[in-house]
């Protein structure tokens, strides 16, 4: 399976069952740094990332949907300091694709 995030600009990102998205929502402090915070880092495969699955649903993209829709930064992989983070708001459609 292949999750296909299609974004305002036309840009697409796919996930495949082992990619590691990861949420992450602004913390805002009075007269300190802006920080995002992780909030989530999950896989379709669980055992990518070794926690239960947070999408693993009937319906993958549902799951994807509704993880996504709670943060307001995410990106893939494990390594997230050389990682592009893509603002959620960006995102236009989110559609699966069957290998």
């Amino acid at each position: 399976m292949k999750l296909i995030i299609t974004f305002l600009d036309g840009e697409k990102l796919e996930l495949c069952d082992s990619s590691i998205i990861n949420g992450y929502i602004n913390i805002e402090q009075p007269d300190k740094e802006f920080k995002l915070e992780k909030v989530f880092s999950t896989s379709f495969d669980a055992g990518y990332t070794n926690e239960a699955s947070l999408v693993a649903t009937k319906t993958p993209q549902l799951g994807y949907a509704s993880l996504i829709n709670e943060v307001e930064w995410i990106s893939v992989g494990s390594n997230t300091d050389f990682s592009t983070f893509y603002k959620t708001t960006s995102i236009k459609s989110i559609s699966r694709k069957l290998l």
